[in-house]
């Protein structure tokens, strides 16, 4: 059976003129996409609420491909957001659904580029309140919110706190190596590395699978000079100091791999069905 031809996704390029920017001459890019005989414009074509402003000639030099070096690194930029674009319509409208529409996608291309770490950071958060109020029910911390976090006070708490709060502090310690980009090679893009774009669509899952392969294996593919010395380091941020407090005192293990990866599976598919709604 002859498989059915993927429609065509059309981009547009404009400067969003008004009267209050007329004196400098420069203006906001727009972005129209047609898909499905519908179109529609957004604004933010390269990061959320940051607007890339040219000039016309900006614009058709970045139409007749000539990379001046006012554009070029902004045109690297906006290559990749018209990929983005594209790859969300791909996903979200496989089979070339008649229902389908395109409306929207700057609300959605939102949710995309939020990043994954930080919305487990909160729920982590959430998830110790949680833990310490046990923990003070049971007369085991003097504070019901103490001023201090779980990774301060981890060699006092481990084997008191829940073995599900544990797994996700291990997961968000992987997360965290995995994204900050001491896996040689994986980040490449500095603006949609460690979203939900990332993950969902561009193939972040067999990606942190082959992370958790060499963080288990040989680790020749992790920065070993910043697990040596970036961590042990006495300047360390605070969010590296919980990091180096994690790995050593309750380093992540290969027998909870499949753990891992289902937690951070099902917590992608769940909030973008949320998000996506």
């Amino acid at each position: 059976m002859k498989s059915k031809k993927a429609r065509k996704v059309s981009f547009k390029l404009f400067l969003h003129k008004t009267a209050s920017r007329e004196e400098s001459g420069f203006y906001p890019v727009y972005l129209r996409i047609t898909y499905n005989r519908q179109n529609t414009k957004v604004p933010d074509v390269l990061l959320d609420n940051h607007y890339l402003m040219w000039k016309e000639e900006d614009l058709e030099n970045f139409q007749n491909n000539n990379m001046t070096p006012q554009i070029r690194e902004q045109s690297k930029y906006l290559n990749r957001s018209l990929e983005f674009y594209e790859k969300i319509i791909r996903h979200e409208d496989p089979e070339g659904d008649e229902e389908y529409t395109v409306i929207g996608i700057g609300d959605r291309a939102r949710f995309y580029r939020k990043n994954v770490i930080n919305d487990l950071s909160f729920y982590l958060e959430y998830l110790e309140k949680l833990e310490f109020e046990q923990l003070f029910s049971a007369k085991q911390i003097p504070e019901v919110y103490p001023e201090w976090t779980f990774p301060d006070k981890l060699i006092e708490l481990k084997d008191k706190v829940s073995e599900g709060f544990k797994r996700l502090h291990e997961l968000h310690a992987l997360l965290s190596l995995y994204e900050m980009d001491y896996y040689n090679g994986y980040k490449t893009d500095y603006i949609l590395g460690g979203t939900y774009y990332h993950w969902i669509i561009d193939g972040g899952m067999d990606r942190f699978k082959q992370f958790l392969n060499a963080y288990f294996g040989s680790k020749e593919r992790l920065d070993e000079r910043y697990l040596s010395e970036t961590l042990s380091r006495e300047d360390k941020t605070i969010v590296e100091r919980q990091l180096a407090t994690v790995l050593e005192h309750l380093p992540p293990q290969e027998k909870y791999t499949p753990l891992y990866l289902s937690i951070i599976t099902n917590h992608c598919e769940k909030v973008a069905d949320r998000d996506l709604q």
